[in-house]
C-alpha cells in the first residue's frame, strides 16, 4: 500500500516517478528477491483508476488507486491520455470506494478488483489471476 501511485509515469501528482532513485531501487529490489504476487494499492488523486505497467521478462506490475470517498474530485485533465491505465477504469466522479474480493481454489486463485459509487453501483470490474500476478501454482 501506498499514498501515492507507484507506477504512473504521466503526471507530477502524487506518484513515485517525482522519487526516481527511490522508485528504481523499489524494482531493482523485486527483481532481485523475485517477489510474486505483487498488486499495488494506492491513493490521494482524487481520482480512482488502474493502471498496468509491462516489464519485459516479468510479470506486469497493477496499481489500484482508489480515492475519493469525501474528498472533491481531480477531472484527470493532466493524465487523461496515461498509456498505462487499463482501458474503462478512470473514474473522476465525487465519492467511490474500492472493494477487493478473493476467490478461486489453491492454483486458481484470482483477485477481483471493484470501484463502486457511493450508492453501491458498480462503476468498473478488472479480474487480476494469480498467473498474471507471476504466481506460477506448484504441483
Amino acid at each position: 500500500m501506498s499514498g501515492s501511485q507507484v507506477v504512473n509515469n504521466s503526471s507530477d501528482q502524487e506518484v513515485w516517478a517525482r522519487y526516481a532513485k527511490e522508485r528504481a531501487e523499489l524494482y531493482a529490489g523485486l527483481e532481485k528477491r523475485k517477489v510474486t504476487g505483487l498488486l499495488f494499492l494506492s491513493g490521494d488523486r482524487h481520482m480512482s483508476e488502474l493502471l498496468k505497467l509491462e516489464r519485459p521478462g516479468s510479470y506486469p506490475l497493477f496499481d489500484y488507486t482508489s480515492s475519493p470517498l469525501t474528498s472533491g474530485p481531480y477531472d484527470g485533465r493532466w493524465d487523461k491520455e496515461n498509456p498505462l491505465r487499463v482501458e474503462g477504469t478512470l473514474v473522476t466522479s465525487r465519492r467511490n470506494y474500492g472493494v477487493l474480493k478473493f476467490a478461486g481454489v489453491k492454483g486458481d486463485r484470482r483477485i477481483i478488483l471493484e470501484c463502486r459509487g457511493v450508492d453501491g453501483s458498480l462503476l468498473w470490474e478488472q479480474t487480476l489471476t494469480q498467473q498474471q500476478l507471476g504466481v506460477v501454482p506448484k504441483r
